[in-house]
């Protein structure tokens, strides 16, 4: 399912209709870029959200996923489940700093708290319709997943990839910040990030634009 919602171009002012998980907005009408605010995002997606259990695509249990973040979250059980695999390595490699073992209690709660039908969106259907998203829509980008994983893992510590993937920003901070060795530590977990990533989710990141 997606959900559109209106928002106004804030450089010539037209009417636009975007889909909701969008982070970066394009205006057809005078080219321009911009942030969406996610307050609003949130607001209109909760407001407009309404499940079809018929929509469903893959049939993960909410109850499941809270028992193995309960139980297993500490080495990434609950993400893999929820086939956030990327994520559920990173646990998996840095279980022994006890870190994923508060994170997984907090993704315990959360998930617990969570309706089934925001549960259902957003592990059953919305991962689907990224693929469609993509399948449908011709890419404007033509950057590649492996060489980005290849740049964070070879020249993470400049930010060489942050850069290919148009991410200017967090590469300046990188280049800026080198010689303090965590772009580098940085740039091997977005290497295994990368290297992990379905092909659909990177082009929707990174080659919905030019």
């Amino acid at each position: 399912m997606n959900t559109l919602i209106e928002n106004e171009c804030p450089n010539c002012s037209a009417t636009i209709k975007f889909d909701s998980k969008l982070k970066i907005m394009k205006c057809p009408y005078c080219d321009s870029e911009f942030r969406l605010s996610s307050t609003i995002v949130q607001e209109e997606v909760a407001s407009e959200i309404s499940i079809d259990v018929h929509q469903k695509v893959d049939k993960l249990n909410k109850n499941v996923a809270v028992i193995l973040a309960s139980w297993l979250g500490i080495f990434g059980a609950h993400k893999f489940y929820l086939n956030e695999r990327e994520k559920g390595i990173l646990f998996a490699v840095f279980f022994w700093t006890l870190i994923p073992m508060m994170l997984s209690i907090i993704d315990a709660i959360l998930l617990l708290t969570m309706k089934e039908d925001v549960f259902d969106y957003k592990y059953n259907i919305y991962p689907h319709s990224i693929k469609q998203k993509t399948d449908d829509l011709e890419l404007k980008g033509n950057r590649d997943k492996n060489v980005a994983a290849m740049l964070a893992f070879f020249l993470g510590v400049f930010g060489a990839h942050k850069f290919y993937l148009n991410d200017v920003g967090k590469g300046i901070l990188f280049l800026v910040f080198f010689w303090t060795a965590l772009p580098m530590m940085l740039g091997i977990i977005d290497c295994i990030i990368l290297l992990t990533m379905k092909k659909e989710t990177f082009d929707y990141k990174y080659n919905m634009y030019p």
